[in-house]
């Protein structure tokens, strides 16, 4: 999340949007952008109580992205959990990111609980970018993760942490496979677990 947030060059006015339910960690990234910008970037919150019907979570987020459409603050990207934690809801994502896109918002998926729990498709959901944790639901070691970034994008984004790859536009997967010494072998890990059958 903070490579992508923080590799983004925000314009003046510009808002992220996010749901209520949004992890706290995520929530602090988002505040960091807002606070390094001394304001011009701004924040959308859309307020979601459950229980709600997913065709009520859907309408609900359409008329809210008609109410907040605004050509001096648009919404430049939009942070959506596919499975919530507090509470643990599946969000309809497949239903929200054509509504985003519709209005040519970035989409970024919170997928921290979704492998090995949900099937993910990221060709059919179109999304901008995806992060997903393996050591939760896959079974992995810690520290292992999957970031997806549209190759439209790669040229933009960098890792956190800059080092001897750093490259404008991005040489995205070697500035992400080398960002120093590191141990590599909780990776080799994920995909013998994702070639376990269920």
């Amino acid at each position: 999340m903070n490579a992508i947030f923080r590799s983004m060059i925000f314009a003046p006015g510009e808002r992220i949007l996010h749901f209520s339910t949004v992890f706290g960690a995520m929530r602090k990234v988002i505040q960091y952008i807002v606070d390094r910008s001394k304001g011009l970037v701004t924040t959308l919150e859309f307020n979601v109580t459950y229980p709600i019907t997913n065709d009520d979570l859907v309408e609900s987020f359409a008329n809210f992205l008609n109410d907040n459409e605004r050509s001096d603050a648009p919404i430049r990207i939009a942070l959506i959990d596919h499975i919530s934690s507090l509470p643990g809801v599946v969000n309809p994502i497949q239903r929200l990111i054509p509504l985003l896109k519709e209005k040519n918002i970035l989409v970024l998926i919170d997928g921290a609980h979704a492998i090995g729990q949900v099937p993910i498709d990221l060709k059919a959901l179109d999304v901008d970018f995806y992060i997903t944790n393996c050591h939760k639901w896959l079974y992995t070691p810690r520290a292992t993760a999957v970031m997806y970034v549209k190759k439209e994008h790669q040229g933009t984004i960098h890792p956190s942490l800059i080092s001897q790859e750093y490259k404008q536009p991005s040489n995205f997967q070697n500035e992400f496979f080398w960002t120093g010494t590191f141990d590599y072998s909780p990776y080799m890990s994920v995909l013998k677990e994702l070639m376990v059958e269920p």
